[in-house]
């Protein structure tokens, strides 16, 4: 059986090329297992050509329904199917067109979504496309959703619209985000900062600037990213502890900062507060003389994650923290300890132990570092020891986790995510509990 890395050679060599005619940006590896594959290749370039000409000839003719809609529906199918084999110059001019479409004034919701899927499924694959490539407007973008979503019409019911189209306009913002132009970092503070009111019950603002906001800028564009909006927020961070200002959205901001741009930030200053905030989050029942702490707030537990994973760094203070806070909470694991803070807690854990296993094949496996998205710093990258120790750091709350009457599929995943990286600390004990369960007559 073919390999992936033997599939990749094979489909990228110039004599593969010569007989497309082109260079495919990324095929299906089981297509070629098919008994008829030696006829997808004429089968599928005959398909591309009458996607391209009556799709080109729909736009022309601006016939948007049923024209584009129809082809629209035909290039999904292609992909599916083939997967994205088209030239990188038809990649593109695919994304310019989907996106371009999508923005017509006065078109459907149903037409919006449906092209707000197909750029879905053009932008899937990330590394394909660099920054250098491809530049989007950000601003017509932000205007569609504005019009679509604007509360004084839907509310009311002067604009219906499919339940879906919300979530793919937002999943279209996150895909078009890491092309938007240098610019609009600025553009996007100058629109939206103004508006941000700590004292306001509304937190749309902060939520478009969380999903609108470029956190993925190259290290030697940083004057035109987070140097601008960093310390502000943290700022707003530090000083609001009301959930309706939208602490949430910031900490997406932040979690995305740390992920996608990982050393453009010491985060070392920050750590202990970050850690309160989250301890806080969790909403644990703890009291002093019958008052319990009030300042709760909501923070997404992905985002936690992604956000303690990324900053770790070998000096080995995000860990120290990430120990302590782990012990603190340790024992609201435990099957006696049921409540509401339970499903917060197994669901920290299996994040955590994903978040640490993307972040290590990240780091270390070739495919990535072919990728034009940001890379770890050397002085930032996990070495084998902080790796054993975040592995031991983690193995304990999650086997004290492993008893709870609900949630076990959370728990087992933390422990195969963490045993993928040292099954030598995750096993034995892992066995020794079995054991010990099926042994036991209460078991």
């Amino acid at each position: 059986m073919i390999q992936d890395d033997e599939f990749e050679v094979l489909v990228t060599c110039p004599e593969r090329a010569r007989e497309l005619g082109f260079k495919p940006q990324m095929e299906i590896v089981t297509n070629r297992l098919l008994p008829y594959a030696s006829e997808l290749d004429e089968e599928s370039k005959i398909f591309l050509e009458q996607v391209k000409t009556n799709l080109g000839r729909a736009v022309l003719l601006r016939e948007m329904k049923p024209g584009c809609g129809v082809w629209s529906s035909r290039l999904m199918k292609f992909i599916r199917i083939y997967g994205m084999k088209f030239s990188k110059e038809d990649h593109i001019a695919f994304i310019k067109l989907a996106y371009e479409l999508a923005l017509v004034p006065d078109l459907e919701p149903c037409k919006v979504h449906k092209l707000a899927t197909l750029f879905l499924m053009l932008t899937k694959k990330r590394h394909l496309i660099s920054p250098e490539e491809l530049t989007l407007p950000w601003r017509p973008l932000y205007e569609l959703g504005k019009k679509i979503f604007d509360k004084s019409a839907t509310h009311i019911g002067m604009y219906h619209y499919n339940t879906s189209l919300e979530g793919s306009y937002m999943s279209m913002v996150k895909s078009a985000r890491p092309y938007f132009e240098l610019s609009a970092t600025k553009e996007i503070l100058a629109e939206f900062l103004p508006q941000v009111c700590p004292w306001s019950n509304d937190t749309q603002t902060l939520v478009h600037l969380a999903v609108f906001l470029p956190v993925a800028l190259r290290p030697q564009h940083a004057e035109h990213g987070h140097l601008l909006w960093f310390d502000e927020l943290m700022t707003l961070w530090d000083t609001c502890y009301n959930a309706q200002c939208g602490v949430s959205d910031v900490m997406t901001i932040f979690a995305g900062l740390a992920k996608r741009n990982p050393g453009a930030v010491d985060w070392t200053p920050h750590v202990p507060k970050m850690f309160m905030r989250f301890l806080h989050a969790l909403n644990l029942p703890v009291s002093y003389k019958d008052m319990q702490f009030s300042k709760n707030y909501s923070l997404y537990t992905k985002h936690i994650a992604a956000w303690i994973v990324w900053s770790i760094r070998p000096d080995g203070v995000v860990l120290g923290h990430l120990r302590s806070f782990l012990a603190g909470v340790e024992s609201y694991l435990h099957s006696a300890n049921q409540g509401r803070w339970s499903f917060k807690l197994r669901d920290l854990l299996r994040k955590l132990a994903r978040e640490f296993l993307v972040r290590v094949r990240r780091e270390r496996e070739k495919r990535f570092k072919k990728s034009w998205e940001n890379q770890t710093p050397e002085e930032y990258k996990l070495r084998d020891e902080d790796i054993t120790e975040l592995v031991n750091i983690l193995l304990e709350p999650t086997l004290a986790g492993l008893y709870s009457r609900t949630g076990s599929l959370d728990i087992s995943s933390a422990l195969h995510d963490l045993a993928t990286l040292r099954p030598a600390a995750v096993v034995p004990p892992l066995v020794e509990k079995l054991q010990v369960a099926l042994t036991s007559l209460t078991g």
